[in-house]
């Protein structure tokens, strides 16, 4: 029968101040490896300052020599000892198998709180199945956040791209308002002098004059029309764009209700 041979951990290797805070740390967490809960958060405690003190090399060694205790396990203690140290929630009658189950990072706060509180019962199997469904709501609320986050992305795009050629098209359409402005004006201003000159002049209407004025009727309402039509165009636009903004409004509202 092969037999363990312990082997001692040389405490010349840390400072004397140290080493004595790691002696009497030692003995307490021989003295409460019965692990109660208290214990078990007392023992992390420990665990994390001695730790500290020796650095994650030397800690491995620490903790084969005084306890034969892996870091695994070791790491178990001080998970229990972050979680529960400082909450004021009771945790005595909680096992020590739950209490490692629900010390670890990954376990939602709402699954501790439920099995706390006695809404889950303590159970592996309980815990377990609580934690599994937590993590696939969590993982449900992420996707339908980066979901949300993509098509806030999406709408603001459309929206930057539609506002360049928003404006690019209402400089142009301004423009050709403007134009049609000046033409209209002055052929409101030409057909005025030849109406004046009709009335004043005393003379039987001349074909080209009747010709000219019906020519300019025909051109002003055109231009007319064709500028009513560039303003609606406009309207649209501005319509639009401000839709857009709506849906790029409402995707970046989804996606801090998200989260």
């Amino acid at each position: 029968m092969n037999e363990v041979t312990q082997v001692a951990f040389d405490y010349s290797t840390v400072p004397q101040e140290d080493a004595l805070q790691l002696r009497m740390a030692a003995d307490r967490i021989r003295l409460r490896m019965k692990r109660t809960a208290e214990d078990i958060i007392e023992i992390g405690r420990d665990l994390i300052s001695a730790k500290e003190r020796i650095g994650h090399g030397g800690f491995g060694v620490w903790l084969e020599a005084e306890f034969q205790m892996s870091d695994s396990a070791a790491t178990k203690f001080m998970q229990v000892a972050d979680r529960f140290g400082d909450k004021n929630v009771i945790i005595t009658d909680l096992k020590p198998s739950i209490l490692y189950m629900l010390a670890a990072p990954s376990v939602p706060e709402p699954v501790i709180a439920q099995v706390t509180s006695g809404e889950i019962p303590a159970t592996t199997a309980a815990v377990k199945e609580a934690i599994k469904e937590a993590k696939a709501e969590a993982k449900a609320a992420q996707e339908a956040a980066q979901e949300a986050e993509a098509r806030a992305f999406q709408a603001r795009q459309q929206l930057a791209m539609f506002q360049q050629e928003r404006e690019s098209q209402e400089r142009e359409t301004q423009s050709r308002i403007a134009s049609l402005t000046r033409s209209i004006e002055a052929m409101r201003t030409e057909y005025e002098q030849l109406q004046h000159q009709k009335q004043t002049a005393k003379i039987e209407d001349r074909p080209e004059t009747l010709q000219r004025m019906a020519a300019l009727e025909a051109s002003m309402v055109q231009l007319q029309r064709e500028k009513t039509e560039l303003a609606q165009q406009n309207k649209a636009i501005g319509e639009h764009a401000q839709k857009l903004q709506e849906e790029a409004r409402q995707a970046s509202l989804d996606r801090l209700h998200g989260e």
